[in-house]
């Protein structure tokens, strides 16, 4: 996928990878965070990574 990684002095913006299940998952559970998006919050890290592998992980 041709996603490029843009850095600025206070910020990275880059792709999920594996390695970010568990910070995944932190963004994920918060009703708050999801209250407008078209899914529901994860209740546990296999959902996490389940959402990575449908919606997140190239493929």
């Amino acid at each position: 996928m041709n996603t490029p990684t843009l850095h600025t002095p206070r910020l990275i913006l880059r792709r999920f990878t594996p390695a970010d299940i568990g910070p995944l998952y932190e963004i994920l559970r918060d009703e708050t965070v999801n209250t407008f998006l078209p899914w529901f919050p994860a209740r546990s890290r296999a959902d996490a990574a389940d959402f990575y592998r449908r919606r997140i992980a190239p493929a």
